[in-house]
């Protein structure tokens, strides 16, 4: 199994950027329903850093739904205001296979 972690500073307080992250991962699971994003926050530590992860059976399933993500003209225009809620150069995606 692969997972992706995106993570990014937040620049406002929830649940404003709660709500749009949340609006973010429910836009791409109706975009592609095979995969399932899920937001998280950190309940204790650094509470300033938000987390979408999607899980895929391999590399070629990740690859295909960035591709497809990346050439949809309305997931770039939903996360036109990304920048309203993240800090620049903050976001950071991890791949992680299981052990």
């Amino acid at each position: 199994m692969i997972r992706l972690q995106r993570s990014a500073k937040i620049r406002k307080m929830f649940p404003e950027t709660g709500a749009w992250a949340k609006g973010i991962a429910d836009f791409i699971n109706t975009k592609c329903p095979d995969t399932k994003v899920e937001v998280f926050v950190a309940c204790y530590g650094d509470i300033s850093t938000i987390y979408w992860y999607a899980d895929f059976d391999n590399m070629l399933a990740l690859n295909n739904w960035q591709r497809k993500l990346m050439s949809d003209a309305a997931y770039w225009e939903k996360i036109s205001d990304a920048y309203d809620f993240l800090v620049v150069g903050s976001i950071v995606d991890t791949v992680m296979v299981t052990a």
